[in-house]
């Protein structure tokens, strides 16, 4: 099996189908399961491997809001759309959506249980993870959010904890640098081993021909039993999760540096200096990655590169405005900023060497200051902040 075909499977399809906490039953048909899993966004990077890629979707064609709810006052996490609904994190709350908008369940998060991390499912699952500073993780029914799985660590979980990877396996990382795999099994979810990486962890791994772990002083790969493979030293801490694909681990750390590793043997394959100029972000804020493509955005401008060897294609910059995380899709890549959601064409405009090259293929300017974004095939959608309480808007 090809490398790009066996990130296909492992990065959406086979993290299907965890067992019990409820919901309703399922398709037989392997081939309609596994477009479904594609077709949905289970966590706040898309899914196990990181990529923040949507492939068979595109951009919405009429931008119409099909429906919109409030959220309470959101973060800049995206909601997660699973086969069970539709979830939404904000400072306070967890909350539960049918497809149609109709309010399920809210949960009530503690003042001290203070979130960094972005709640996460599988594209089938029937539970929503969630971990907290105090070393606290979650899972949620789906269907009426009651809490069936509840586990303390020693240590906070990072900024986004929970990767769910693999039939029936969650994957945990904690502040201080310790990975927990976890299993579901007839009798609940048992622990199959944990591996000390080296190095704090502030974000989640990725799981895929390997799984990835980016720290505060490096990147490391384990084999599925848990057992190192291989490890390289970053020269600033991660601030991005790794992502894998078509062979090639990516990684985003401080200083504006994009790092590309090959997943099985840890050979650096090459590494860029995204911006250097006094207009950029702090840091970068998210990677969104195809088997062609790498787009990244700071606070400040969208950039693309080639995957294979990290040549600059083309960026858009607006030194007013802050850029979320990227989401490509087949057509486009798409990016929440303050002033809207911009609609960036994947070739680009006249060229890198310009300010504004003019990759806007349109922009949708809601009511407010947009957040974050998911993108299913039959939707997308995005969370709004406004002054009189932030929404969640579905757009047709």
């Amino acid at each position: 099996m090809n490398r790009r075909r066996f990130l296909a499977v492992t990065g959406t399809a086979v993290a299907a189908g965890v067992a019990g906490c409820g919901g309703r039953s399922r398709s037989a048909d392997p081939d309609a399961a596994r477009s479904r899993n594609t077709a949905m966004w289970p966590s706040a990077a898309k899914d196990a491997a990181n990529t923040r890629y949507a492939p068979g979707s595109s951009t919405p064609t009429s931008r119409s809001v099909d429906w919109q709810v409030p959220v309470g006052s959101v973060e800049r996490f995206p909601p997660i759309v699973t086969d069970d609904g539709v979830f939404v994190l904000s400072r306070r709350e967890l909350r539960g959506f049918d497809h149609d908008g109709t309010e399920r369940w809210t949960v009530a998060i503690d003042a001290d249980e203070f979130v960094r991390g972005a709640p996460t499912s599988q594209p089938r699952g029937n539970w929503v993870a969630l971990g907290d500073s105090t070393g606290r993780l979650r899972l949620f029914d789906a269907g009426d959010g009651t809490v069936v799985f509840d586990r303390a660590f020693t240590s906070a979980l990072g900024t986004a904890v929970v990767a769910p990877a693999r039939t029936r396996e969650l994957y945990v990382a904690t502040a201080r640098g310790r990975l927990h795999a976890f299993r579901r099994t007839p009798d609940g979810w048992t622990e199959r081993w944990t591996h000390d990486a080296f190095g704090d962890v502030d974000v989640a791994p990725a799981v895929g021909e390997r799984v990835v772990v980016a720290t505060t002083a490096g990147v490391e790969a384990l084999d599925d039993g848990g057992a190192g493979r291989w490890r390289q030293d970053l020269p600033e801490p991660a601030v991005t999760r790794p992502t894998l694909v078509d062979g090639v681990v990516l990684v985003g750390t401080r200083g504006h540096r994009l790092h590309a590793f090959d997943v099985e043997t840890g050979e650096r394959l090459w590494w860029r200096t995204i911006v250097k100029d006094a207009h950029a972000g702090e840091s970068i804020e998210g990677i969104a990655a195809t088997p062609e493509r790498v787009y990244v955005t700071d606070s400040r401008a969208c950039h693309a590169l080639g995957l294979a060897d990290g040549g600059r294609l083309w960026r858009h910059h607006d030194w007013e405005h802050s850029f979320g995380p990227p989401v490509a899709v087949d057509d486009a890549v798409l990016v929440a900023t303050d002033d809207g959601l911009f609609a960036f064409g994947p070739d680009g405009g006249p060229g890198f060497g310009s300010v504004r090259p003019d990759p806007v293929q349109w922009r949708f300017t809601p009511e407010g200051s947009p957040r974050a974004l998911a993108v299913t095939d039959e939707r997308t959608y995005l969370t709004v902040a406004r002054r009189d309480g932030d929404v969640l808007l579905a757009l047709g």
